[in-house]
């Protein structure tokens, strides 16, 4: 791999993993396309570590907040000023929310993950779930139109918004698309089933990262400078990526992605059935 190969490859990620578009899809669709040797699994380690620091130093003032005040209640707790979870602060209730609902999803992305990742890395795979995927989205998009958005989010919410990530294990489907569009059919409103979505995904990136983190040391020899290319231009996209979605579906639906998934998986089946 060359570093113009790591760069377009880290700027695909960074794009790819916050629009609902699927980063593991492109991953494999841009080397199809241009026809390079499919990347090493352990590179696409530093890819999303590399969007996992992006969306940490994008919400820091939330994760801040929410660090802050678990310790505030923590040193309340040991004084005894708290004696039930009631009393604790808005922003450990959300933190411990998260965690909570990011474990079951870890543990079946540890179990799942590898043999997803090595069995569905399909080009014709990734079209399937590029369509199919579409459809959700579409129905969700629908549904929050035509209905009142929740303006209260429960644990419920948290929880069946989470476990969707667990289909984004599969190439073509999209963490950020299933995510969103399972928090409209949970009646949010686009702007905050995004946020939601994006603080969902923190834990289970960035957790997921530095598990492969001894796979990426192992398998980057002299591939140092390459990885780190990789690596910076999925954060520094990233970046963009988030700041842009958000302010995008404050006024607009998902349409556009949801066209561009069906013609991007309609074109790659027809070129991978025909060539």
């Amino acid at each position: 791999m060359t570093i113009l190969q790591s760069i377009v490859l880290g700027i695909t990620q960074g794009i790819t993993e916050f629009l609902p578009i699927s980063s593991s899809g492109h991953l494999i669709l841009i080397p199809a396309i241009f026809g390079w040797e499919l990347q090493d699994l352990s590179f696409d380690v530093a890819l999303h570590l590399g969007t996992a620091i992006a969306v940490l130093i994008y919400f820091w003032r939330d994760w801040f907040d929410m660090l802050n005040a678990l310790k505030l209640d923590v040193i309340d707790f040991v004084g005894g000023k708290i004696h039930s979870i009631n009393k604790l602060r808005r922003e450990t209730i959300l933190l411990l929310t998260l965690v909570i609902v990011s474990i079951p999803v870890g543990i079946i992305g540890f179990i799942l993950e590898s043999y997803i990742e090595e069995t569905f890395r399909s080009p014709i795979l990734v079209s399937f779930m590029l369509v199919i995927i579409s459809f959700y989205m579409l129905f969700a998009d629908k549904f929050i139109a035509n209905r009142k958005p929740n303006s209260s989010i429960k644990f419920i919410d948290y929880l069946i918004i989470s476990l969707s990530q667990v289909v984004a294990l599969f190439p073509g489907s999209s963490r950020s698309g299933m995510s969103i569009s399972t928090g409209l059919f949970r009646r949010l409103d686009r702007e905050k089933a995004a946020r939601i979505s994006f603080l969902l995904a923190t834990p289970i990136i960035l957790g997921a990262s530095l598990v492969k983190v001894p796979q990426l040391f192992s398998a980057s020899s002299g591939q140092g400078l390459i990885i780190l290319a990789g690596l910076f231009s999925s954060f520094i996209t990233g970046i963009f990526a988030i700041n842009w979605l958000l302010s995008f579906v404050r006024k607009n639906s998902l349409l556009v992605f949801i066209i561009y998934r069906l013609i991007l998986g309609g074109v790659i089946l027809t070129y991978f059935v025909l060539y």
